[in-house]
């Protein structure tokens, strides 16, 4: 069954001028649907800024609005309108889950100049009214993400998106000191979409590469992003009080970067390893403590303890470690990194037993130690770990950890062809499973980047590339996303060999595993981050 959502994106302001969705008077059954519109781009000034409604895009001509279902890759619905009309109506919505709106700003030769969407959203009979907001922003390029702040006079304004520091000034009294940025966190998706950022911390400049670095401040915060509202909120913060939640509630107990946080279903997540400040002196962490976004609040950050409530503990401090976890026998594998010193490499793979709430005494042993590696779990079961780099230098060996009984049996894996650390790798869907990708990364201890890839498979005796197997720009320590509908890589951020960061990003478009290259850089501009 669709329903006609009664529904107009109007006043698609030209500069300023509002633009806010407004909805439109429904019959006594309608759900409304009230979309909230906001742009980036030309304000009065013409300078790029946040704006209500839609910016004044140099050549506009028309919009055009979809109704799509991201997850099956399809348009549902689609209308456009002209930029003259300052209206346009949004198609038919039907009763559905997993629902998107997207809106493309065309130019006469109706080429797209901006686009933006709301976040995905759930459309069903009895639900109450849905709010979203849809930000638009110019085509090759990325805008920070905005949200609406009251000003001093109380008037609603646009602004860049921060995480919330109000327990941060509740918690330390120089707060000139407290910085806005953070590195050595953790971000994790949760199950409604938002976004977990967990720890990090503010590190002084200058640190020698491939070593701890020294820390201004390490942060013990748990944020949540909302796409749906742009806000950060900090769970140690308890709106009805004003002020920070008692004896340290919701926040990590220590504080720490560099570490991992792996999901364990269901809104929970466990936290492991990393590096914290104390007495002056970078430390590693031991302690384990469980995320659990299904508990009330107060109650959602707890260190992971045994049966009699006592706080358990890695055997072997680490940071800068994989953290692999094995649903079907509940255990969480801690794989490599750095320990107590930066010349501390650990070849063992510690396990935690996230059933019977223990650390498994045995440390199952690599045939190299290794860090800033990859590990990636195969659909067999087993965990393919690759590269990284050691006191000897970087590595291009792979090992491949097989449960075997109450055990784990570590042998040799297929060769890279280029030794690399700081790289993104991740299993290609398709075939058997046991196929993976190796792209980027550091090539020496010096830090001199690869523009390649190369694909492995779980039975031959090394990966394969070839001579066109690349992308534009060499870059190690960068991102690397698998788009899962078309299987196309989305490659971003990264250091170049001089060390500054790499704001171009580039997409490889998926061909076929059976061809070579598998994949064909696309020429078009994806954009750059500011």
């Amino acid at each position: 069954m669709r329903w006609k959502a009664a529904i107009v994106v109007s006043a698609l302001a030209l500069v300023s001028l509002g633009g806010c969705a407004e909805d439109a008077t429904p019959a006594p059954t309608t759900q409304k649907l009230r979309v909230s519109l906001f742009g980036w781009g030309p304000g009065d000034t013409g300078e790029p800024t946040f704006v209500r409604g839609m910016p004044a895009y140099e050549g506009a001509a028309a919009v055009r609005v979809r109704v799509t279902s991201p997850g099956e890759g399809i348009v549902l619905e689609e209308e456009s309108g002209a930029i003259s009309d300052r209206a346009v109506r949004i198609p038919e919505v039907p009763f559905a889950r997993g629902l998107r709106l997207e809106m493309d700003v065309l130019n006469g030769g109706g080429e797209v100049l901006a686009a933006g969407a709301t976040p995905q959203f759930d459309f069903t009979r009895g639900d109450a009214s849905r709010e979203l907001r849809m930000m638009i922003m110019p085509v090759n390029a990325f805008a920070q993400a905005g949200s609406v702040v009251r000003d001093g006079a109380g008037q609603e304004v646009f602004e860049q998106s921060r995480l919330d520091y109000r327990s941060a000034f509740d918690l330390q009294e120089d707060t000139d000191a407290i910085w806005l940025g953070r590195v050595g966190h953790v971000a994790a998706a949760t199950a409604d979409g938002r976004v977990l950022i967990v720890g990090g911390a503010d590190v002084i400049p200058g640190s020698a590469p491939g070593s701890i670095p020294e820390f201004n401040t390490v942060h013990g915060d748990v944020q949540l992003f909302d796409p749906r509202t742009g806000y950060f909120s900090d769970l140690s913060y308890d709106e009805s009080a004003q002020g920070v939640r008692i004896n340290g509630a919701d926040r990590l107990s220590d504080a720490r970067a560099f570490h991992t946080v792996t999901p364990l279903g269901q809104d929970r997540f466990l936290v492991a390893g990393g590096y914290t400040k104390l007495s002056d002196i970078e430390r590693p962490v031991r302690s384990l403590e469980l995320i659990d976004l299904n508990r009330p609040a107060g109650e959602r950050v707890t260190q992971v303890g045994d049966g009699l409530g006592n706080p358990i503990q890695t055997r072997a401090p680490r940071g800068f470690h994989k953290s692999v976890y094995l649903e079907e026998a509940g255990l969480l594998l801690m794989i490599g990194g750095i320990g107590e010193t930066s010349d501390e490499i650990l070849n063992d793979v510690e396990v935690v037993d996230i059933v019977n709430l223990r650390v498994l005494e045995q440390r199952f042993e690599m045939g190299e130690a290794r860090t800033d590696h990859q590990a990636v779990k195969l659909q067999d079961g087993s965990v393919w770990i690759m590269g990284g780099r050691n006191t000897q230098g970087v590595l291009a060996s792979t090992e491949i950890l097989t449960p075997s009984g109450s055990g784990f049996n570590i042998k040799s894996g297929p060769k890279l062809g280029q030794p690399r650390y700081k790289f993104s790798a991740a299993r290609l869907q398709g075939s058997d499973g046991t196929r993976v990708i190796a792209l980027g990364g550091f090539t020496t201890l010096a830090g001199d980047p690869t523009a390649t890839y190369e694909i492995g498979v779980k039975g031959l005796p090394d990966f394969v590339t070839g001579t066109t197997w690349g992308f534009s720009k060499a870059r190690g320590g960068q991102e690397m996303l698998v788009l899962p509908q078309t299987k196309d890589l989305l490659i971003f951020g990264g250091r170049d060999a001089s060390g500054k960061t790499v704001s171009d990003v580039e997409r490889l478009s998926f061909v076929s595993l059976e061809t070579s290259p598998p994949y064909a850089l696309l020429e078009a501009d994806l954009g750059s981050f500011v």
